[in-house]
């Protein structure tokens, strides 16, 4: 069963979460998945630092789920001594899931200031010499305090000094390497900007000679079309005059047609007219005799 949260409670739980010892990796999205087998689970709170195997894999299992509407309750991040990545992953998490991210600091915890040993054993060396010192002088008596301060201005004037020396020699050296590495930077893209110029010759006359050549062919196309329109052309003219001489051979076959058929029209009129005048003559000439012997039978 849970507890109520009691100041105890609270106490208990910080005293528990400040002994425990972490290590090894942390697969923070194996411990995501395993929540989505407690169906009956109504939140989640996810203690951590922040500090996953792989942030990003946590962010798109959760997307997932939540576009699928695999995952519908809260998940309410306590970020403990988190960093600055570490914060933004338990935000993240919190936000995408409509849950709380709730920051956590143990003051617990002692802080022990890190010493350099040398210098702690440089200054152990010099308050026992500072003390011989005093003593070859009759002096038995100096506060710790002052000699603390003579202890602090010897070190100022040796170990920063030093330090100091150190640094300026570090800085000429850096200044030194940066300067070569400048020159050989510059030497570099001297170079690189050489060849890139000649690279870029390369490929201008490379274009230019492919412009050349497809400009000749262009126009070889162009002759070679211009010749077959032309010989089309020649071809249809040709053609046309084809035609018109055979027309005109018809027209005149057709002429001559027409006037044999006017000729064998005209003949035949003629004939029949012939025909119908002997006809008629013969008729006129029985009429006559006809005529004639009635005429003779009154008498």
């Amino acid at each position: 069963p849970m507890l109520k949260c009691t100041p105890e409670a609270v106490q208990l739980a910080q005293d528990w979460i400040a002994q425990v010892q972490c290590n090894g990796p942390t697969n923070m999205r194996a411990g995501l998945a395993d929540v989505l087998n407690y169906k009956m689970a109504d939140c989640v709170y996810l203690i951590s630092d922040g500090r996953a195997d792989n942030g990003m894999g946590v962010l798109e299992f959760l997307a997932d789920h939540v576009e699928w509407d695999e995952w519908k309750i809260p998940v309410h991040a306590i970020g403990v001594e988190t960093t600055t990545s570490g914060r933004r992953l338990l935000e993240a998490i919190a936000e995408m899931t409509d849950g709380s991210f709730t920051p956590y600091e143990f003051d617990t915890r002692e802080k022990k200031e890190i010493v350099n040993p040398l210098e702690e054993n440089w200054a152990s060396k010099e308050l026992r010499r500072l003390r011989i010192e005093n003593m070859k002088e009759g002096i038995y008596d100096e506060p710790l305090p002052v000699t603390l301060v003579k202890i602090r201005q010897n070190f100022k004037e040796i170990f920063l000094a030093d330090r100091m020396a150190a640094n300026a020699k570090a800085m000429e050296t850096a200044e030194a390497q940066y300067k070569k590495l400048c020159e050989q930077w510059e030497k570099r893209m001297a170079e690189a900007r050489k060849t890139a110029e000649e690279t870029l010759q390369k490929h201008t006359a490379m274009v230019e000679e492919m412009r050349e050549e497809r400009r000749q062919q262009a126009e070889l196309a162009h002759q070679a079309r211009v010749e077959e329109v032309h010989i089309h052309n020649a071809q249809e003219e040709r053609h046309r005059l084809q035609h018109e001489e055979k027309r005109d051979a018809y027209e005149r076959e057709l002429e001559e047609h027409q006037e044999k058929a006017r000729v064998l029209e005209q003949q035949h009129i003629e004939r029949e007219t012939a025909e119908v005048s002997n006809t008629n003559a013969e008729r006129l000439q029985k009429l006559s005799e006809a005529h004639a012997a009635e005429v003779e039978a009154v008498r």
